[in-house]
């Protein structure tokens, strides 16, 4: 176990390589350079989503997409680690996983909320509530899925504008095809 190894065993990345292909969340344990080699954190996160919070920085983008893929509360450490993603790598994980939005430190950023509602619409939900009144949010969101107007602030949901695009034949057809897809999937159950 890493945790009970000598400081140059834990600095050794070919040692804490092998004790995260084990256990991921041994990244914990580990000292300075092995924490920040992408290869002992890359293993450590596949072996599991928690080594996150003990990572530097997790450079690769679609690493970070499988971690929120494992689980949206990854998206949360990604926040709090000392190099912690650009605005990019957010917008493309929230298109990845738009569960992330539940995450309290992404819920007011407006472009990752627009890439999370764009892949599912019904993310809105998470959103801050400025952004559950921001038109061009649920517009983007309705897109998706025209219920999505349902998870939008009262005062925008209630407006006449929004009203007549939920009806708009666009959105019916969309609404269909949802409600189609829908039943393809419990049929195929």
């Amino acid at each position: 176990a890493l945790r009970f190894a000598s400081e140059d065993l834990q600095s050794d990345p070919e040692v804490v390589l092998e004790a995260v292909r084990q256990d991921g969340v041994a990244l914990e344990f580990a000292r300075d350079g092995a924490r920040t080699d992408q290869k002992v954190v890359q293993a450590a996160l596949q072996q599991s989503w928690k080594a996150v919070r003990f990572a530097v920085q997790v450079q690769e983008t679609e690493t970070m997409k499988e971690v929120v893929w494992q689980d949206w509360r990854a998206a949360e450490d990604l926040c709090n680690i000392q190099q912690p993603p650009s605005q990019e790598q957010f917008e493309e994980v929230a298109a990845c996983n738009p569960q992330i939005l539940q995450a309290w430190q992404l819920r007011a950023n407006r472009g990752v909320v627009l890439a999370a509602v764009r892949a599912d619409g019904l993310a809105l939900r998470w959103a801050s509530p400025e952004l559950r009144a921001d038109a061009e949010v649920i517009q983007e969101a309705m897109s998706s899925n025209p219920d999505a107007l349902w998870e939008a602030h009262p005062s925008i949901r209630h407006s006449e504008a929004m009203r007549q695009l939920y009806t708009s034949g666009p959105m019916r057809t969309r609404r269909l095809r949802l409600q189609e897809e829908a039943e393809r999937r419990l049929a195929e159950e």
